[in-house]
């Protein structure tokens, strides 16, 4: 939530990075998305190979290994689905059960970090994640298709007796507004059962879309607002996987 103007924001005793005492993150997610030697499909003809090649290149970070059961589906069956989802199939965790994790499927990976999220940590986690995803594979023909940072936040909220617009409107700076002589002619008694806003912003200048989203969601078995924060790169930055290490 925000801090008043004055108030410190509470400091990481060990690294000094910025901590919310009470963060609403729920979860950080990159998210790196790249072609191979099959372009017009999408698949990546090497995938098979990766994964052991990528586990091994992130064991000592990530030695906790997962089959997922989408790992059941093959390249082939991926190859005739409509549009060619990028399905992640096998996890790779710092200790059992527990975050940060790695995810990898054909065509796409993933960096996932929950509790104590900070940026001085994440992105160092990010950058050995692309550095291991080409010391795997130094394949040039990997273009990156697609790279995405994604921001999931809620706050519990009781939708019975609290007012989602005001919470949307104080707290997340948004306004949205019901006229009330509309809503006066139905009925004077209601209550906001859901919320579903959503907007893309384009960022010329970066090449990147900005998207947000408010909505009702459940979050730890509890009736929670969920705003979700997505930036990524809007054209294809058509680069090899070295090519981003070394940008990053």
């Amino acid at each position: 939530m925000r801090y008043p103007d004055g108030v410190a924001m509470p400091k990481d005793s060990k690294t000094g990075a910025t901590k919310l005492t009470h963060a609403p993150l729920v979860e950080a997610i990159l998210e790196v998305h790249w072609t191979g030697g099959k372009i017009e499909t999408g698949v990546d003809p090497s995938y098979d190979r990766l994964i052991g090649d990528l586990y091994r290149a992130l064991e000592k970070e990530y030695p906790a290994y997962e089959r997922l059961p989408t790992a059941a589906i093959s390249s082939e069956m991926l190859e005739s689905l409509p549009n060619r989802p990028r399905i992640v199939q096998y996890r790779f965790r710092s200790e059992k059960d527990k975050w940060p994790l790695v995810q990898l499927g054909n065509g796409i990976a993933t960096l996932n970090l929950t509790e104590g999220y900070s940026w001085d940590e994440f992105k160092p986690k990010t950058e050995r994640l692309i550095k291991a995803l080409h010391s795997a594979q130094p394949d040039n023909e990997k273009k990156v298709e697609k790279l995405m940072l994604r921001y999931i936040n809620s706050y519990p909220f009781n939708f019975e007796t609290k007012n989602a617009f005001e919470f949307v409107r104080k707290e997340l700076g948004i306004t949205f507004e019901l006229k009330e002589e509309m809503l006066n002619y139905h009925s004077k008694k209601r209550k906001t059962l859901a919320i579903d806003l959503r907007t893309t912003e384009e960022f010329e200048e970066l090449n990147a879309n900005f998207h947000l989203r408010v909505y009702r969601g459940k979050i730890k078995e509890k009736d929670s607002i969920v705003w979700e924060i997505v930036i990524e790169s809007s054209k294809k930055p058509e680069l090899s996987i070295k090519q981003v290490k070394e940008i990053m």
